[in-house]
């Protein structure tokens, strides 16, 4: 990966959260990305192929979204897909207080997060089709 190309898709990442960020109310939020070029890792495990993980301080209102700029371009993701990828990261940042950093077991940890993944997807696509539909009858 060239350094024009890794340009590119921090690009399409910064065009996202600056309309995305008044949209969700984030502006509270200390909001700090890291673009991973090579030797993307999640929870201390290499991850080549995930796209991006969010780690969230709710009680500081803190957060970090990394983004594996290769897996990014590697597989191609378009506009569309980088946004609802995106949209998704993002409420990690709202669900995250919802984790209580108690001793749980494995399993129980690995289902919790199971759910909180789904929950985020579910919320990324509400998101987005009420932005569609503002949109849509904007228009008419």
């Amino acid at each position: 990966m060239t350094d024009a190309e890794f340009e590119v898709q921090k690009k399409r990442i910064e065009k996202l959260r600056k309309w995305w960020y008044g949209a969700l109310g984030l502006g509270w939020w200390l909001i700090t990305y890291q673009y991973v070029r090579d030797g993307f890792e999640v929870d201390g495990e290499r991850a080549p192929n995930t796209v991006a993980s969010t780690h969230a301080d709710w009680r500081y209102l803190h957060a970090t979204i990394q983004w594996n700029i290769r897996a990014l371009d590697s597989k191609e993701i378009g506009d569309e897909e980088l946004e609802g990828i995106f949209v998704h990261e993002v409420m990690h940042i709202f669900v995250n207080e919802f984790r209580d950093g108690s001793q749980q077991s494995e399993r129980t940890e690995r289902d919790a997060l199971a759910h909180e993944e789904r929950v985020c997807t579910q919320l990324a696509k509400a998101f987005l089709w009420t932005r569609d539909k503002a949109l849509k009858e904007a228009k008419a």
